[in-house]
């Protein structure tokens, strides 16, 4: 658990544009919306100075493992949960490293990872098959991009705007 006093010694940085969450009571929203069961691993990433950590361990989830990028954030964390397993690291290079070595394996270029973009519609037009949710899923659509379908629990179907409306009735986007 952290105490309040030392969560003042981290403070968010504008040059990595940190916002920390401070509400327990948003955290624990977070937390029962996971709908998640104890054999499930959690990735939280940008965890900051823990406040949804805290909630997160509070469960008894397989495991959890957090991503920081954030040095001194890096440091409250391993001080304040020396069992948490804490990756240090920009999160999005580790997926790019991870979708690198896929390619490789595969010896062409299967899967595109893509940071903020402010013209998503460009690069959704150079796709052949998005797999996503939500805001994902609807802008690839939007583009005229087939969606693959992925939950927790299971792989879905292929969705376009044809067969979008059964979608959203079984809770495919919020």
């Amino acid at each position: 658990m952290q105490s309040s006093s030392s969560v003042r010694h981290v403070r968010p940085k504008k040059s990595l544009g940190q916002h920390f969450l401070h509400d327990k009571g948003i955290a624990r929203k977070i937390v029962e919306a996971l709908q998640a069961d104890a054999g499930t691993d959690v990735l939280e990433i940008g965890p900051g100075t823990g406040v949804l950590t805290d909630m997160l361990l509070q469960r008894s989830y397989h495991r959890l493992k957090v991503v920081e990028i954030d040095r001194d954030s890096v440091a409250y964390l391993r001080e304040h949960y020396p069992s948490l397993e804490v990756l240090e690291g920009d999160f999005l290079e580790i997926i790019r490293t991870e979708a690198e070595a896929l390619n490789k394996k595969m010896k062409r270029e299967v899967c595109v990872i893509c940071g903020f973009v402010l013209d998503v519609k460009e690069i959704l037009g150079q796709s052949d098959l998005v797999i996503g949710v939500g805001r994902v899923a609807l802008e690839a659509m939007a583009c005229g991009v087939p969606v693959l379908s992925m939950n927790r629990q299971r792989m879905g179907s292929i969705i376009s705007t044809a067969n979008y409306s059964a979608y959203k009735l079984t809770n495919f986007v919020a």
